[in-house]
């Protein structure tokens, strides 16, 4: 039985009251216990059942420089990715003239009122940031105390 992981984003926050049901609980215990003995302790993974969600995929280690051959079809999910990621920028860039347009049919205004009763705004917020650059200029010697290191990973497809 695969289960359904929703996405990080899609979480449903409701609150429901459930009835104990020890019949369930005992369902749910048993296969947790299974899983756990055929897989993590046999080091033995369940069967590939679908990708698993990309949040998970991020959280594994990885063995560094370690190289394998991937399969005859990701060739198409890398071309496919490389053809979506220009969409994604050519959509990008349409959005840009259609907000240029948006823009300029407000002419001073901050708020236009579409004709099928909806507006269009543009108004002006302020946010205040920490200059970390005066900072550094101002106090180099604490600096380093206020260093603070993140890593990520980064998909790439490179050419031959």
């Amino acid at each position: 039985m695969a289960l359904a992981v929703p996405s990080y984003y899609a979480i449903d926050r409701s609150l429901y009251i459930i009835q104990r049901d020890e019949e369930l609980i005992k369902t749910i215990v048993n296969f947790g216990r299974q899983w756990w003995y055929e897989h993590i302790e046999a080091k033995i993974p369940p069967d590939g059942q679908g990708v698993p969600p990309l949040y998970v995929l991020k959280a594994l280690d990885r063995r560094a420089q370690a190289q394998i051959r991937l399969p005859e079809e990701a060739v198409q999910w890398a071309n496919d990715r490389i053809r979506l990621k220009q969409q994604v920028k050519a959509l990008s860039l349409d959005i840009e003239g259609i907000d240029a347009k948006l823009i300029h049919a407000l002419s001073d205004a901050e708020i236009g009122l579409l004709p099928d009763g909806r507006k269009v705004t543009y108004h002006r917020y302020e946010k205040t940031c920490f200059d970390s650059k005066q900072f550094k200029l101002d106090h180099p010697e604490l600096v380093p105390d206020y260093m603070k290191r993140s890593d990520y990973r980064t998909l790439y497809i490179k050419k031959k």
